[in-house]
């Protein structure tokens, strides 16, 4: 196994990577359109339909630390298994069930498998990186767009399929999709990553080197956290915009918010490729001042070409914070699964609390929303701007010969 994954070199290593995640996206937005099916053929009241969409994103917040700290103690390829494996499963509930029950239940499954399996990622990319001597700024980037486009892909494959078939066998195929990619990762991934604490490791002295490693983490999951929520903000923001000035406001918001996600795919390719001075912590603020800046842009959304050119704006600030948001956990935050996983957890809040808040700045202040997230961005990268200093790279673990790796944090 460990010479399989060395033949392949580092762009095999890295397609493996990235296809873990395309069958559990696909499947994710795959049942977005068929919800009033699914919540008509399992009885779903308005609470049980609320639990079955949030509860997902919930279980994977929880399961990312979950997942962090397993990458670290059994190792990165097992642990892989286990997210992929429990996936599917997670997704079986709900191709088989016939009341709200196992469906919520496989979805919180599911979710919390999605939230394991992330740090493994991330790690895994770091590890191969740093194996084949690459900078993993741009498996970030692949990593990033590559989730994007997935994500994209489940409605596409609807509006193919759903003449002749329903979501249980969408489902099931997604599910078949991600045993193989769990076989596949279980075969060429990396393996463990060991902890060694070094000599003097006296209490006193691993409390000194985690300091630094923790503010690193707080401080990239606060700019994580903030941009998801502004992209989760978004989302519903446009449709309700343009619904003020237009009856059937559906295919200016499919414009926006799709080629939202175009720019973000193809952003994340060109970023990657600019100096890394460009992606210093410092610069998290000026991303985070951009996002501000084009969310008062999007104020004027219902205007379409005003619309289309601050979501690209908005979508490559977005690329930009979240390529230097994980340069930064790998450059000073010390790039293990449990920093993966603290960071994730609290960036993926973002995305809970975003809709949420948009929501309610909607039905408080009307089509003011969009200014007041752009002026509040703004004070948060004054904010950033301010704590940034201090911020020193922290142990960057290097691959070992035997494609295990050593770390200082655990």
């Amino acid at each position: 196994m460990i010479a399989l994954g060395r033949r392949l070199g580092y762009s095999g290593n890295l397609a493996v990577l990235l296809t873990t995640i395309v069958g559990t996206n696909i499947g994710y937005t795959a049942l977005l359109p068929y919800l009033p099916r699914i919540s008509e053929r399992l009885g779903l009241s308005a609470t049980e339909l609320a639990i079955f969409l949030t509860g997902f994103a919930v279980t994977k917040i929880l399961g990312q630390p979950v997942g962090g700290y397993l990458a670290d103690s059994w190792g990165l390829r097992a642990t892989a298994l286990v997210g992929l494996v429990a996936a599917a499963i997670g997704m079986s509930f709900i191709i088989f069930a016939d009341t709200a029950e196992p469906a919520i239940l496989g979805r919180l499954i599911w979710g919390a498998a999605d939230g394991v399996l992330t740090p493994v990622l991330y790690r895994s990319l770091t590890v191969i990186s740093a194996e084949h001597g690459r900078d993993p700024t741009s498996g970030y980037a692949h990593l990033g767009s590559v989730a994007v486009l997935s994500f994209a892909g489940g409605p596409l494959v609807v509006g193919l399929v759903y003449p002749f078939a329903d979501y249980p066998a969408v489902l099931a195929a997604t599910a078949l999709l991600t045993l193989v990619n769990a076989l596949v990762a279980w075969v060429v991934l990396p393996d463990r990553a060991r902890s060694v604490p070094p000599a003097e490791d006296v209490p006193a002295a691993r409390s000194e080197r985690l300091r630094p490693l923790l503010r690193a983490i707080a401080f990239f999951a606060i700019v994580d956290l903030f941009a998801n929520l502004l992209w989760a903000a978004a989302e519903p923001l446009v449709p309700l915009y343009l619904a003020r000035a237009y009856e059937d406001p559906t295919g200016r918001a499919a414009w926006v918010l799709g080629l939202g996600m175009l720019v973000f795919a193809a952003a994340n390719q060109l970023l990657a490729r600019v100096s890394d001075w460009w992606r210093l912590p410092r610069m998290a603020s000026v991303g985070i001042a951009v996002l501000g800046v084009s969310c008062i842009a999007l104020n004027a959304v219902a205007v379409l070409a005003w619309g289309l050119i601050g979501i690209a704006v908005f979508m490559v600030a977005q690329a930009y914070i979240y390529l230097i948001a994980r340069r930064g956990i790998q450059q000073h935050g010390g790039g293990t699964g449990r920093a993966w996983g603290i960071f994730g957890m609290f960036g993926d809040t973002g995305l809970v609390l975003g809709s949420v808040i948009a929501v309610w700045l909607f039905e408080a202040f009307g089509t003011r929303a969009f200014s007041l997230l752009g002026v509040g961005a703004l004070l948060v990268a004054a904010v950033l701007a301010a704590t940034v200093r201090g911020l020193r790279p922290g142990p960057v673990p290097a691959a070992a010969p035997d494609r295990r790796v050593e770390t200082q944090v655990s």
